[in-house]
């Protein structure tokens, strides 16, 4: 059975792929509460290696990112894509 952070992940990939990024970085359970459910480093690993500002990565990632039918809202606040799970039903 897949889990929800195996989904997130493979949506994640998904976005990267749209967004014309490589697969980078990973998600991982958020570490504070306030910054969502779940969280990925992408955006920061990325920006270093492509000499990019990673709020503007970020920015795309989230741009590309659909899980919508997941989640209530993600953002790209502090250069990290943060996903607030609160929507997950039966998860």
């Amino acid at each position: 059975m897949e889990t929800f952070q195996s989904l997130l992940a493979k949506r994640l990939s998904n976005a990267l792929a749209a967004a014309g990024l490589p697969d980078a970085g990973e998600l991982t359970p958020a570490t504070d509460p306030r910054f969502g459910d779940y969280q990925t480093n992408a955006a920061l690993v990325l920006g270093k290696q492509r000499g990019e500002n990673p709020r503007e990565v970020a920015e795309k990632l989230v741009g590309h990112l659909d899980v919508d039918d997941l989640c209530e809202h993600q953002d790209a606040r502090r250069f990290s894509p943060q996903l607030h799970a609160e929507k997950i039903v039966g998860h």
